[in-house]
């Protein structure tokens, strides 16, 4: 047995433990309105993983509802530096809201960046769907909602959605 590898592995683990018992911090004050708390806690998870995007969301959605919008914008680019590797609906939320900020250009990539063929969830690629719409890429948004369609998701939007991307086709 090879307890470096051991040690290393517990290590790691102990370590994600702690960065996600602060982000649980986080968001726990941030839901009570305690957003000193949550950006310190939010903090305190970064120091330990630095690329952890969902503290940078929050960091930005605190600094957002604040009405520091530099420094939300600063704090959602860093979240979707580091996006590829989370869930899906992490990597929407973040997509979206750098739509919402006029970082369409981040946007289009943190979607470009994505794995799109881990997606299980229907719902997701048609939120994806509608933000590629918003970035005009109705091309790719077509694919999305034809993927959608495929598992059997076809609604009354997903038809309208797929109407209005190949409008402008």
């Amino acid at each position: 047995m090879d307890l470096g590898a051991t040690a290393v592995a517990a290590t790691h683990s102990t370590a994600r433990h702690e960065v996600l018992h602060a982000y649980q911090m986080a968001e726990d004050a941030f839901a009570i309105g305690n957003l000193s708390e949550s950006v310190k806690f939010a903090r305190q998870a970064l120091q330990q993983a630095p690329t952890f995007a969902p503290a940078h969301l929050l960091l930005s959605t605190i600094a957002f509802s604040g009405g520091q919008l530099r420094l939300a914008v600063r704090d959602l680019l860093r979240a979707s530096e580091h996006a590829t590797r989370q869930p899906a609906t992490l990597i929407a939320a973040i997509a979206l809201r750098l739509i919402s900020l006029g970082e369409t250009g981040a946007a289009l990539k943190t979607i470009n960046d994505m794995d799109t063929a881990s997606i299980q969830e229907s719902s997701v690629l048609f939120d994806l769907a509608q933000q590629l719409t918003l970035l005009e890429q109705h091309g790719v948004a077509l694919q999305f909602l034809e993927e959608v369609e495929s598992r059997g998701g076809e609604t009354f939007l997903t038809a309208y959605f797929r109407g209005n991307a190949m409008k402008f086709m």
